[in-house]
């Protein structure tokens, strides 16, 4: 094997977090994200980059950025698993029954 100096030598264990699309996955993900946390991360500590790549499409990629964000923003991925599901938790979208209600009720 020929190594480059110039390149960080290739760790020996590498993950990728990759996320699928798909409406309704996104809040699926949230779970299944907490369980593969709980899993590596009781392992390998919080301040452990879990995750060489984190990717995702669609909703995938929401949830890919709202978790690189806490990491980068934190230094570490303790919580993430909590920030994804707050994030999840408080959007909302007013649809039309809630506008004309607003509307007869006021």
């Amino acid at each position: 094997m020929t190594t480059n100096r110039l390149s960080p030598p290739i760790p020996k264990k590498q993950r990728a977090l990759i996320l699928q699309g798909g409406g309704a996955l996104g809040a699926y993900e949230i779970g299944v994200f907490r369980a593969i946390y709980d899993k590596i991360g009781t392992e390998e500590g919080d301040e452990e980059n879990l995750f060489d790549i984190v990717a995702g499409a669609s909703i995938g990629a929401i949830n890919a950025a709202l978790l690189i964000n806490y990491f980068l923003n934190n230094k570490s991925w303790k919580d993430s698993p909590d920030e994804l599901k707050r994030f999840w938790k408080e959007l909302t979208a007013k649809t039309w029954a809630d506008i004309l209600l607003n509307n007869i009720f006021l």
